[in-house]
């Protein structure tokens, strides 16, 4: 595919067609990672090891006689400092 840099806004920019973004296994508003290496510009999809968790909804949805006690994980094995 060959495209231009153009002006979108302030800011240069190319435009990608759909081909391209879904051989490289993108969609519309996914995050990608700019790099430029031996003068090329390397656009590579972010791939997130795990997701957004909100802490306020996740303690929401703990049982009602959910344990709020401190848990002993023992002594410590290795550097850890306690």
């Amino acid at each position: 595919m060959i495209t231009k840099v153009q002006k979108w806004r302030n800011s240069p920019g190319i435009q990608l067609d759909k081909a391209t973004l879904s051989a490289a296994g993108l969609e519309v508003g996914d995050e990608v990672g700019v790099v430029v290496m031996h003068g090329a510009i390397v656009v590579t999809p972010v791939r997130r090891a795990r997701a957004f968790h909100d802490l306020h909804d996740l303690v929401r949805r703990l049982p009602k006689g959910a344990r709020r006690a401190e848990v002993s994980w023992g002594a410590p094995v290795g550097f850890e400092f306690w």
